[in-house]
């Protein structure tokens, strides 16, 4: 069994809306390259070689926006 460590960027979110510290920075900085204007932001990044989820989902970007509302 391959293991693949996600860092998903709905879950990142949520946490530096609530946790304002060196690491969510460090994390969001991470994350940043995953939002495509014209089409949504992408799920996420693989943790080992940083290469980029190719999915869009509406719960990815559902739970984006319920953590941009909270953190207003």
């Amino acid at each position: 069994m391959i293991e693949q460590r996600l860092v998903l960027h709905w879950s990142q979110l949520g946490l530096s809306v609530l946790f304002d510290t060196p690491y969510t920075d460090l994390l969001m900085a991470a994350i940043a390259p995953l939002v495509d204007p014209a089409k949504g932001i992408y799920e996420g990044i693989y943790e080992a070689d940083g290469r980029r989820i190719d999915a869009l989902t509406a719960n990815t970007n559902g739970i984006v926006l319920e953590s941009l509302l909270y953190k207003v």
